[in-house]
């Protein structure tokens, strides 16, 4: 039987100083998109949404995508429109476990994962962490068995409830950003690997108390190597995703024009079996790393 996924995007990188509101026309300058207008808007475009689902179809997943929806940085997000916004994406979740609830003769999820597309540093006139409430939400609504991930801008300030939620963050590895939609695709094949393997991962976080690190994580032109102090730290993480259970390591630089506690820069190393006892220690080893490059 086909695995059916739960694909949604909202990004936003919100800058706390500035006092214009955020609404859904903002997003609508950029794209804001329900339902099967994404695979026809979005196609071909270097956005995670494409590349996963691109590679679903490899995988034979039948993918529903109730919003995709990003604009650029501006002010936190009116409440109102978040409220909304955040209804749309769980929707679907609420009327799966409605119709599991009316045939309880049924033992199967209404998703079979759920994979989400953040920024990571949205924040809302109500809330310092619209990113972890959401993630938190879904994983209310799934429950502790089904896979919940989530791709994230490199600038994402990550937070623990973020981390406590997700089974796996996976961050961009360029800046300026040009691999959104190889990320995507990397994501479903982490995913595949979850099904197929029966892996029950989980996410560790590393912070420490600082605002920016590795020149703002900047890589430099994509078709070069060794470029700034970012080169180096994300060969580490490469080598730490060879480690026995660990399925990803990834490096958020944070966001420093947002004045919220989980503010800058963080690791999230995501594993599972052998990892589980030693994936924290993996996490804060790498995050001592970004201390020293600051």
């Amino acid at each position: 039987m086909a695995k059916k996924i739960l694909l949604a995007e909202i990004m936003h990188e919100s800058n706390t100083f500035n006092r214009r509101l955020t609404t859904r026309a903002d997003f609508a300058s950029r794209y804001l998109l329900r339902g099967d207008e994404i695979p026809e808007a979005l196609a071909g475009t270097n956005t995670e949404i494409w590349g996963f689902l691109t590679a679903a179809r490899s995988y034979g997943w039948q993918v529903t995508h109730p919003l995709a929806a990003s604009a650029n940085p501006s002010g936190p997000m009116a409440v109102g429109e978040w409220r909304a916004i955040r209804q749309e994406i769980l929707a679907p979740l609420e009327d799966g476990q409605e119709d599991s609830q009316e045939n309880s003769q049924e033992s199967a999820q209404a998703f079979d994962a759920v994979v989400l597309v953040l920024h990571g540093a949205m924040v809302t006139e109500d809330s310092d962490d619209p990113d972890g409430d959401l993630l938190t939400a879904v994983r209310a609504l799934v429950g502790p068995e089904v896979p919940v991930v989530a791709t994230l801008d490199m600038h994402a300030n990550v937070s623990a409830r973020m981390a406590d939620a997700a089974n796996l963050l996976m961050a961009y590895r360029t800046y300026p950003h040009v691999d959104q939609q190889e990320r995507g695709a990397h994501m479903a094949w982490l995913l595949a690997q979850i099904f197929e393997k029966a892996l029950e991962p989980r996410c560790f976080l590393a912070r420490r108390p600082m605002l920016d690190a590795a020149d703002h994580g900047q890589t430099g032109d994509h078709s070069k190597t060794g470029v700034g102090p970012m080169a180096g730290l994300l060969a580490e993480a490469a080598q730490v995703e060879r480690l026995p259970g660990v399925l990803c390591a990834s490096l958020q630089i944070g966001f420093p024009w947002a004045d919220v506690p989980c503010i800058g820069p963080s690791v999230a190393v995501s594993g599972h079996g052998p990892a589980l006892a030693e994936g924290q220690g993996y996490a804060e080893a790498l995050m001592a790393r970004l201390w020293d490059s600051r």
